[in-house]
């Protein structure tokens, strides 16, 4: 008897089960992180601007916005590359390749990728920024910890751009039934991978130094706003960490281990951009909140949301710290009134004390 379902020549059908299932199921995913980061956007908006009042420091607020915006910028080009790999997919199985197909596919995900991996890594730089910035952490501040930040930026987008170039333009690609495979190449097929590991090794060591040095001048030693600021570096560290080790691991897998299915390039690529842009999630201190807004949106409206956009909760939907404050503001005025002094001295110390709280809500 006939079978009935046949697929294009052209097609191999164990890898376009597994990349097209693999694919849809990471779409998904990154389509609910996307929801969730603008619906938050949306509950931050509707609650009124980020820490409002005088103590917030306005370079502050400039810098939560811009890791925010990183954040989703990351995803959102991440869709990007997967909808390439939808479409290429798709494509070779109804036999509707449009002229240089191959090529056209590969730039666009070259694109996708490195616009990614941009805004991960800009992020990071980001928030190194944020740190040195802070009073208690301005001391470390040098002309050559400043040298190092500016460097590091420029090798982010001097890499990115190069290797963009590099792969994109050096290397032509022939569809075959594993789909698009590298055909020839106008320079030796090792130069763009050497230039992509020297100058990404070159920007990751300088950005691990950065996060590593505020850690190790105050390991056992520091003040007490100090050690209230370290855990949003240490927090920080570890996520960079975690960037840098799975952009390393993806390269050696993807240089040194074949199948005859030309599946592992594709896959690796796309769970290396996913775990980079979990990561960057999982590296503000209100995660739970980012990935389930909902949740805080059945809160009372009036719960305080800290500088960063982040809750003053650690992310369950109970409002105890809320009643907790409410009867601690409802206790000084008591106080107050039964007084009927003011403690200018007292009030500075607890202004001080609220702004290394707002800090470490706006850690990881």
């Amino acid at each position: 008897m006939e079978n009935t379902t046949s697929f294009p020549e052209n097609t191999d059908i164990t890898r376009f089960v597994v990349l097209e299932t693999s694919f849809s199921f990471l779409t998904l995913i990154v389509l609910y992180i996307v929801f969730c980061l603008l619906w938050y956007e949306r509950t931050l908006l509707r609650n009124g601007s980020p820490g409002n009042g005088s103590s917030t420091p306005t370079n502050t607020a400039k810098y939560a916005l811009a890791m925010r915006v990183q954040s989703i910028l990351g995803p959102v080009f991440f869709l990007g590359r997967l909808a390439t790999d939808h479409y290429e997919l798709l494509a070779q199985y109804l036999q509707r390749e449009p002229h240089d197909f191959c090529n056209v596919t590969w730039i666009v995900k070259i694109v996708c990728t490195a616009l990614c991996i941009s805004m991960v890594y800009l992020f990071l730089w980001t928030r190194q920024s944020f740190c040195y910035s802070d009073q208690s952490m301005r001391h470390l501040t040098t002309c050559a910890t400043t040298a190092l930040s500016w460097a590091t930026l420029a090798l982010i987008f001097v890499a990115e751009i190069i290797c963009t170039i590099l792969f994109g333009v050096t290397r032509f690609y022939r569809l075959t039934a594993k789909g698009c495979v590298l055909d020839t190449f106008t320079i030796p097929d090792n130069i763009p991978w050497i230039v992509l590991a020297v100058s990404t090794v070159g920007f990751q060591a300088l950005l691990c130094g950065l996060f590593l040095y505020p850690l190790l001048k105050h390991r056992s030693v520091g003040t007490s706003s100090i050690r209230a600021f370290l855990p949003l570096v240490k927090r920080t560290t570890i996520t960079a960490t975690i960037c840098i080790s799975s952009d390393i691991t993806a390269t050696i897998i993807i240089l040194f281990v074949e199948d005859q299915y030309n599946i592992v390039p594709d896959l690796v690529y796309a769970l290396n951009l996913m775990i980079n842009v979990v990561s960057v999630i999982a590296a503000f201190r209100d995660w739970r909140a980012k990935l389930f807004p909902m949740c805080v949106a059945d809160r009372r409206r009036n719960d305080d949301l800290s500088i960063a956009g982040e809750t003053n909760h650690s992310g369950s939907c109970s409002a105890n710290r809320s009643k907790f404050t409410t009867t601690g503001d409802h206790a000084t005025k008591i106080q107050t009134i039964s007084t009927g002094i003011i403690y200018p001295k007292q009030l500075s110390d607890q202004a001080h004390v609220n702004n290394v709280a707002s800090f470490q809500d706006e850690s990881l």
